[in-house]
C-alpha cells in the first residue's frame, strides 16, 4: 500500500492525477471504482471528493482484491457473506460510485471464479455495520422469505436524554418527494412500521439508544426516533443539522438468522465504530 499526505485542497482525482502522472484518468477513476482508494482510511467516494491539507491519501497494489477491500468480513461460506460495512459508502448504487455491492462482487469474482453475489438487504449509505450478501439466487430467495424473524438490533446515539428510557414506536409509513420518508395516518397507502427502543447509557446531553425493528421500512428507526423527539446525531435528513458535517450515528451491531441451509441459527456482530459516542464541535472527515 502506497500512503500519500495532500499538501493543498484539491479533488480526489487532481490529487492521483498528480502523483500518479503516467496513469490516465480512466484508469484512475477504475482503481476509485474497484476500492483500491482510501482517504484517511475510509473507503474513497465521488472522484470530485475534496481533500483538505493533512489528509492521507492510500492507495493499494491491486495484487490483492481481498487486502483492497475497506472493510472486515464477519462471515463467510460457500452460501452467504457477511462484511462490517462502514458509514459514507452506499450498500448499491446506480450510477458508476464505488458501493458495497460492486466491491463485494468484485471479491467474489477474483477469489471464487464466476460466483455471483445477491442483495439480501440494505443499510443507509450513512448507517454502518451487519451486512449480508447472498452468493445464490435460492440462498437469497430462503433468507429474504424468512427475514421477518431475524433478530436485527442496531445502536443509535440521538440528541437529548430520551424518555421513557424503552417504548415501542408503532406508526405506518410512505415515502414521499425527495426520498423522504414520513409518518401518516392509517389508509394513507403507508406502511405499518414497529420499532422497539431501549436506554444503553447517558452520555452528557446525548443517549445510547438500543433499537430493534419487526418490521423493515425504508429510513424506519432514524424517523421513529425523530418523530419522537431524540433524533439521530448526523441525521441531517430527519434531525437538527448542527452546521457540521457528522456521521450518522446508527450501527447496525447484532443480526441472528437461520442459515438457509444448514438452518443452523448464525449470531453476526460488530463493534462500535471508533468515535461513535464522542461528538465533537468540528467536521468528522470519516469518507
Amino acid at each position: 500500500m502506497q500512503k500519500h499526505t495532500v499538501k493543498q485542497p484539491c479533488t480526489l482525482i487532481d490529487f492521483l492525477g498528480s502523483e500518479y502522472p503516467q496513469t490516465s484518468k480512466t484508469k484512475l477513476k477504475k482503481w476509485i471504482e474497484n476500492g483500491r482508494v482510501m482517504v484517511n482510511d475510509h473507503p474513497a467516494g465521488l472522484y470530485a471528493h475534496k481533500l483538505r491539507e493533512g489528509d492521507l491519501v492510500q492507495v493499494t497494489d491491486g495484487s490483492s482484491t481481498s487486502k483492497s477491500i475497506p472493510f472486515d468480513i464477519l462471515y463467510e461460506d460457500q452460501h452467504i457473506i457477511a462484511i462490517d460495512k462502514p458509514a459514507g459508502i452506499a450498500t448499491v448504487a446506480t450510477d458508476n460510485q464505488p458501493c458495497i455491492f460492486r466491491l463485494i462482487s468484485s471479491l467474489i469474482k477474483a477469489e471464487k471464479g464466476a460466483n455471483k453475489v445477491f442483495l439480501v438487504h440494505r443499510l443507509d449509505k450513512e448507517a454502518s455495520g451487519v451486512l449480508i450478501f447472498a452468493k445464490s439466487r435460492a440462498a437469497m430467495e430462503i433468507i429474504k422469505d424468512n427475514w421477518h424473524k431475524n433478530d436485527k438490533k442496531y445502536l443509535a446515539l440521538v440528541e437529548g436524554n430520551i424518555q421513557p428510557e424503552q417504548g415501542t414506536i408503532r406508526s405506518y409509513l410512505r415515502e414521499g418527494a425527495l426520498q423522504m420518508v414520513y409518518e401518516c395516518k392509517p389508509g394513507e397507502e403507508g406502511k405499518l412500521a414497529v420499532t422497539h427502543f431501549r436506554l444503553q447509557q447517558t452520555i452528557g446531553k446525548y443517549s445510547l439508544v438500543e433499537v430493534s425493528i419487526e418490521t423493515g421500512r425504508k429510513h424506519q428507526i432514524r424517523v421513529h426516533l425523530s418523530g419522537i423527539g431524540f433524533p439521530i446525531v448526523g441525521d441531517t435528513k430527519y434531525g437538527k443539522p448542527d452546521g457540521f458535517k457528522r456521521r450518522l450515528r446508527l450501527h447496525a451491531y447484532w443480526l441472528t438468522i437461520e442459515h438457509p441451509f444448514s438452518k443452523e441459527t448464525l449470531t453476526i456482530q460488530s463493534k462500535l465504530p471508533k468515535g461513535f459516542t464522542r461528538v465533537e464541535p468540528r467536521n468528522e472527515n470519516y469518507k
